[in-house]
């Protein structure tokens, strides 16, 4: 959409097409990346989120849409991919990550979860089953990096109890902190407790919720600093929660206030455990998924951030080996009042604004000489649709 922009000012997650200030007159010089990054902000990338501010204001967490959430979750777990064919598989079939306590109450037969007692049961991620990170699909034929641990995740499942005395818990232990959403018929509520028990904010809400032998659809979402209850594809209750990244960096690394803030600042947190809890009802369980939000990492600058001339002043800034623009308490990305800050979906091989370096001579000494960073002249418009990869083709060519 090329005429949007001249009348409407881009917004956070657009996803974006401009002119690559690294490389306007190149092969690579039209890109599409997401908006992270708006004039005047000062921006600060931690635990794989975004924090901004604007003068001496405290940094806030940005929190995207509901439907560009909903476009951006990446698959972990689904209980309904199970291979017809284990011994086609390169590696051994494992079975599924999640694991039922006590095992004899529990069954997984036809990609279905089945718990026949209605006592109190429950149902554990396993960790020496699968991690809980940011690696893609997309990225399974590249050269291995370490994955990183996060905590930005939906779990979303099909709940059919045999009665109507279904009481249901699922839980979430990330960043010093346990996140409970809580599901009973008449009421849900969502807790956010210390590590030690205490409470530190919790909500409820009237909800008519479930039915003998009917299917309902819950999802549970805990994602840029805010817990939410979906039933049925319908929002019911929300809880947020306000870490700046100083303390989200420190709850995400189990690092107290003797640690330096610049030795932690991209540093990976730990491993996040899921559990579901149960009583008052045998029940069964269709479609258990488990999906990740995006995560910006915090590289070091390649070798190529430097391959256009580094202008007098910014040879720190542009330092090879040095921490990605706006993922350091030492190298903050402050944008000026035409100034945007990109960044790709595929964050671990995304060459993008945290990473690119100096602009080109064109733009240098024409538009921009900043690093890192798009001017507002390098746009050409919003992304109406993106089409990767093609699902037909016409002889050798995708249409």
């Amino acid at each position: 959409l090329k005429t949007l922009f001249p009348f409407f000012e881009p917004e956070r997650f657009d996803v974006v097409v401009f002119k690559n200030p690294t490389d306007t007159q190149g092969a690579s010089a039209n890109y599409i990346k997401r908006l992270i990054g708006l004039p005047g902000e000062t921006l600060w990338i931690a635990d794989g989120d975004i924090f901004t501010k604007k003068g001496n204001t405290p940094f806030l967490i940005q929190r995207k849409p509901e439907h560009i959430q909903r476009s951006l979750w990446r698959p972990v777990s689904n209980s309904d991919a199970v291979p017809t064919d284990a011994l086609a598989l390169t590696r051994p079939w494992r079975g599924p990550p999640w694991r039922g306590r006590p095992s004899s109450a529990w069954s997984f037969v036809n990609r279905t979860w089945s718990c026949k007692t209605p006592t109190p049961s429950s149902l554990e991620w396993d960790l020496n089953r699968m991690l809980i990170d940011d690696w893609l699909p997309y990225n399974m034929l590249m050269p291995t990096l370490r994955n990183e641990p996060m905590s930005d995740v939906r779990v979303s499942a099909t709940i059919i109890p045999e009665t109507l005395n279904l009481v249901a818990d699922f839980s979430l232990e990330a960043l010093g902190h346990n996140f409970i959403w809580s599901l009973e018929s008449g009421v849900v509520s969502l807790s956010m407790y210390t590590k030690n028990g205490e409470e530190v904010s919790s909500v409820e809400s009237n909800y008519e919720l479930f039915e003998a032998n009917m299917p309902t659809r819950v999802e549970f979402w805990h994602v840029d600093q805010m817990m939410s209850l979906y039933i049925n594809g319908e929002r019911v209750i929300e809880l947020l929660y306000d870490f700046g990244p100083e303390k989200r960096l420190r709850l995400a690394t189990g690092s107290n206030q003797s640690v330096q803030i610049e030795d932690i600042a991209g540093r990976g947190g730990k491993q996040p455990k899921l559990s579901w809890h149960f009583e008052g009802s045998p029940l069964s369980i269709k479609r258990l998924d488990v999906d990740h939000d995006l995560y910006y990492r915090s590289s070091r600058l390649p070798s190529r951030a430097t391959k256009n001339p580094t202008k007098e002043g910014n040879e720190k800034l542009v330092e090879v080996g040095s921490p990605a623009f706006g993922t350091h308490p030492d190298k903050l990305a402050v944008l000026g009042e035409d100034q945007f800050l990109m960044a790709g979906d595929n964050s671990a091989y995304s060459l993008d604004g945290r990473l690119w370096g100096n602009p080109d001579l064109f733009v240098a000494t024409q538009i921009d000489d900043t690093p890192f960073v798009v001017n507002r002249d390098l746009l050409i418009g919003k992304a109406w649709s993106v089409y990767w990869p093609s699902g037909y083709r016409l002889g050798f060519a995708p249409i």
